[in-house]
């Protein structure tokens, strides 16, 4: 008589991390020993350890005959512990505040042109922490064959060179700045950008360039020890800088407003304003009604001066004096 296989089966999970031990309903239990299943185990290539003897025995023991069906788990992998990705944590006091007209009212009281505090730093304090990435821990599968594990992923924020990373992941200002922390990354900057001065920001100072994307309103102040550069309008506001003050739109009100320049001003056209220039003024087509001296040259060459008073400690190159309407004109130049 041809011998019939065991009903019994141990299987393998896709990914390697478990065997199972299955019996058919109604098998003899005497069919179901120890010597059967791990024959069968061996078959499979799982190895065969003290611990793994145990847990055929307890899958076997509690084999019923009148199940309909049984399945146990007899041997388990280590599953792999993947990597932790990178990451930087950036210290909540060196980021800028979120700037509201509550907050600003509660802080300034009656002005709400008060000064927002914009968070400075100093070259060498610390501003965030960095956690490296780790590599994670290789499992192994009931065969014995290694599972690796996924490695951590770099941090996705970029760290550019005013960033200084120290060997317990501290990072570290390398210059003097403001702190800026966006899509493209973490960086400490001498440029404090701004998308627009008035009652969102306040009046604003900073030690370094300060670049307003759009327009600085009735009242406000912005004061920059290095240079100030405005790309939409200027109201009836001042502005003060330790080095130029770049306008590409100009400066015009009705309420009058006020410039002061410790080096060079560039500007298409200034319309009731009080400027000093240290050195040299560039003007691309009117002056109106201002009050300007400017400490070296004036260069505009095609702009008209209209009305106002405008001294010149040097040369100046002037399109045209006056108009028709308003022939009255104050021009100086200082020897």
């Amino acid at each position: 008589m041809q011998e019939h296989a065991l009903p019994i089966r141990v299987d393998v999970s896709p990914d390697g991390l478990e065997a199972t031990l299955s019996v058919p309903s109604g098998t003899p239990k005497g069919e179901v020993d120890a010597m059967n299943v791990q024959a069968l185990m061996a078959e499979r290539g799982i190895g065969i350890s003290p611990e793994r003897q145990s847990a055929v025995r307890a899958a076997i023991a509690a084999y019923s005959e009148s199940a309909e069906s049984y399945t146990c788990v007899i041997a388990r992998g280590v599953t792999p512990s993947d990597g932790v990705d990178g990451s930087v944590a950036v210290l909540p006091e060196v980021l800028r505040p979120a700037a509201t007209q509550e907050k600003l009212a509660a802080r300034a009281g009656k002005d709400h042109h008060a000064r927002l505090q914009i968070v400075t730093v100093r070259k060498g304090q610390r501003v965030g922490v960095l956690t490296r990435p780790t590599t994670g821990v290789d499992g192994v599968d009931v065969r014995g064959q290694s599972i690796a594990a996924r490695a951590g992923r770099g941090s996705p924020t970029k760290l550019d060179a005013s960033i200084l990373v120290q060997p317990d992941g501290s990072l570290i200002a390398a210059t003097d700045g403001v702190v800026e922390l966006d899509a493209d990354g973490l960086r400490v900057s001498g440029t404090l950008r701004l998308a627009s001065v008035d009652f969102s920001s306040g009046n604003v100072e900073f030690s370094g360039d300060i670049l307003v994307q759009g327009q600085v309103r009735d009242g406000f102040r912005v004061r920059a020890s290095k240079t100030v550069q405005v790309r939409g309008l200027v109201d009836a506001a001042t502005l003060e800088s330790g080095s130029d003050v770049l306008l590409d739109k100009g400066m015009a009100s009705a309420k009058g407003g006020r410039i002061e320049c410790g080096r060079d001003l560039r500007v298409p056209c200034l319309n009731n304003i009080t400027c000093n220039v240290a050195r040299d003024a560039y003007v691309a087509s009117e002056l109106q009604d201002c009050e300007m001296v400017v400490g070296r040259r004036l260069v505009a060459m095609e702009a008209a001066i209209v009305r106002g008073e405008t001294t010149v400690a040097g040369g100046a190159e002037v399109g045209s004096l006056g108009c028709e309407a308003h022939s009255e004109k104050l021009f100086h130049v200082a020897h």
